[in-house]
């Protein structure tokens, strides 16, 4: 990524129905060229694209903070997310689905 533009937008919106309610599949607008692409949202159908450098960046940071949370939860013996125990031997019982759970999967 160290040859991507240094003005290139961080955000971009694909826009490819005006409504909300659009049931016309993707393909068939793209057939017509009625796909475009704005560095604004212009219908709440509008679906955000965010620059790869930048979700890389969001992720890093994202991991980084799990990981400080789980020293926290062993220190004081309480996760973060989910109010679950935590034992001192790094035993975690979460709740179903808790994001600071090792066992659920990150995007």
């Amino acid at each position: 990524m160290d040859d991507a533009p240094t003005d290139a937008p961080e955000r971009i919106y694909l826009q490819w129905c005006d409504d909300p309610e659009c049931d016309t599949p993707f393909e068939e607008h793209n057939i017509h060229g009625d796909v475009l692409w704005c560095e604004d949202r212009i219908s709440d159908s509008d679906i955000e694209y965010v620059r790869a450098d930048i979700a890389a960046s969001l992720r890093a940071e994202r991991d980084a903070l799990r990981a400080l949370a789980r020293k926290h939860a062993i220190h004081t013996g309480v996760c973060w997310e989910c109010d679950s125990t935590v034992e001192l031997d790094g035993t975690e019982h979460h709740e179903p689905n808790c994001l600071a759970s090792p066992e659920t999967p990150t995007p």
